[in-house]
């Protein structure tokens, strides 16, 4: 079985990532000044103008992260791993089955008593599933 994680930026990454297109987007329309009165500076004119555009989309993206912080992981834009579980023979993410044959599989291996298998086998039939 394996689990979700969310992996996002930390506040303070997403601040320094925010004024950093800040710089480079007056960066971006400080050349197009330049470039506006030329002759002849169509592609420079339009590489810059792609250029502001990726920063807005960048600067969002930041923006976004940052405004969300706190809320519903799934619902921001954190990157989604699968994280494989710990070797815990009864861990709480097993589903039902698997529970019950791990449960087997130790007491035929003589590593619990019949009392702790009744005991846990108890267990696991009355949570929930």
């Amino acid at each position: 079985m394996s689990r979700k994680a969310y992996i996002k930026p930390t506040k303070p990454s997403l601040i320094v990532g925010m004024i950093v297109v800040v710089f480079m987007f007056i960066f971006g329309i400080f050349f197009i000044s330049l470039l506006v009165g030329e002759s002849d500076s169509h592609i420079g004119i339009g590489f810059l103008s792609i250029w502001l555009l990726v920063l807005l989309l960048i600067g969002g993206s930041f923006a976004y992260n940052y405004i969300n912080y706190d809320k519903n992981p799934a619902s921001s834009v954190a990157e989604e791993i699968q994280m494989e579980d710990g070797n815990t023979p009864l861990d709480t993410s097993m589903r039902f089955d698997e529970k019950l044959r791990k449960l087997d599989q130790l007491k035929n291996e003589k590593l619990l008593s019949e009392a702790e298998y009744e005991v846990k086998r108890k267990e696991i039939l009355d949570q929930k599933w």
